[in-house]
């Protein structure tokens, strides 16, 4: 084992830009340290902090029992966090590396570490925190923005499907009916989209649902093309719709679900 005189030299040859080394008794009486560890606690000189108390930066009595409990217990610490206080007064955060030096009888009797600051790091920590609350938040609200908007809209729109539906039961010339059918198709279009605005929840917690039910690939297709066609045709742009002979007709899956991906391609391109 050491002796006291050769940890001290030691520790008073030890590179003051790596950590603030010390040696000092149990009871907190500074033996050693380096002059990082000085400049780290806010001593002008090695020799006012070889003349202070290890015990002193502790503001808190609790964190002083628990230092000492853990090094007692485990003889070593590692990664010890906590707050201390400067000569000036200046709270700083710090990390510590220490070693208990026991006698025979199994009492602490010397405490040889080092200190490192990490004031920057937990500050960086908790703006990165606040970021991320803020973006939860920003989000919460989008949903809840979201969520009221897609009400108001869907009131209106069930009363263009209402409407549309009881006017194709009424006489319409061809011309007419397809008009109205468009409409229809439209607003049930419409409301898928809305209904999935109100399930942005389940969107972002990756628990949204695909239905299975039977479908004509044809006219799911032109669907979402009439929808598209009006404002193709002002831009005098022709939209046709072309499916393969080998192309199954009759499928299974959510074909609201593909008109909407088709209607967001097309709209687009």
């Amino acid at each position: 084992m050491w002796t006291a005189a050769e940890r001290t030299a030691e520790l008073e040859s030890s590179d003051g830009d790596l950590a603030g080394t010390f040696l000092s008794t149990s009871d907190g009486r500074m033996l050693a340290c380096n002059d990082a560890y000085a400049r780290l606690l806010g001593f002008r000189t090695k020799d006012e902090a070889l003349g202070s108390s290890a015990w002193s930066m502790y503001s808190d009595a609790s964190v002083r029992t628990s230092y000492l409990q853990q090094l007692q217990r485990e003889k070593r610490l590692i990664g010890y966090e906590s707050t201390i206080v400067r000569a000036d007064g200046t709270p700083i955060d710090v990390m510590e590396n220490a070693i208990g030096v026991f006698d025979e009888r199994g009492a602490l009797v010397e405490i040889r570490g080092f200190l490192l600051d990490i004031t920057d790091r937990k500050r960086h920590e908790a703006e990165i925190a606040q970021a991320r609350d803020a973006a939860i938040d920003s989000a919460r609200l989008k949903s809840e923005f979201l969520a009221n908007m897609s009400h108001e809209i869907r009131t209106p729109m069930n009363g263009v499907v209402g409407m549309s539906g009881l006017l194709l039961d009424t006489d319409l010339t061809p011309e007419q009916r397809e008009f109205a059918g468009t409409i229809a198709t439209s607003a049930d279009a419409l409301l898928t989209i809305i209904n999935d605005i109100l399930d942005f929840s389940k969107v972002e917690a990756g628990k949204l649902t695909m239905e299975a039910s039977d479908f004509e690939l044809r006219s799911t297709v032109e669907s979402a093309v009439d929808l598209l066609a009006e404002a193709a045709g002002q831009k005098g742009i022709e939209l046709a719709v072309s499916i393969d002979h080998a192309v199954p007709e009759d499928l299974r899956g959510d074909a609201g679900r593909l008109r909407q991906i088709l209607v967001n391609l097309v709209g687009m391109a």
